[in-house]
């Protein structure tokens, strides 16, 4: 499993109450060990983008697996 290597966090843009109805449903195993929400995130431009700093300082070992690339504008050479 990823858990046993890599930290997993979930970042996401959404409310934290439907954002944890939806992974509390989702990792039965509690195998993310951090949640960030929309209250995390910096609204820019109409956009709610996701700093990683808050997920850790080094950026060298994080990445983000993301469907829009505006919400990791701020570090994008850490997303896919």
């Amino acid at each position: 499993m990823l858990s046993e290597y890599y930290e997993i966090v979930v970042f996401t843009a959404g409310l934290k109450d439907y954002a944890n109805f939806i992974l509390d449903d989702f990792d039965k195993e509690n195998l993310i060990s951090r949640r960030l929400y929309r209250d995390s995130c910096s609204f820019r431009r109409g956009i709610y983008m996701k700093d990683l700093t808050k997920v850790r300082k080094d950026l060298q070992k994080v990445i983000i697996i993301d469907n829009i690339a505006e919400n990791f504008a701020l570090q994008p050479n850490n997303g896919i």
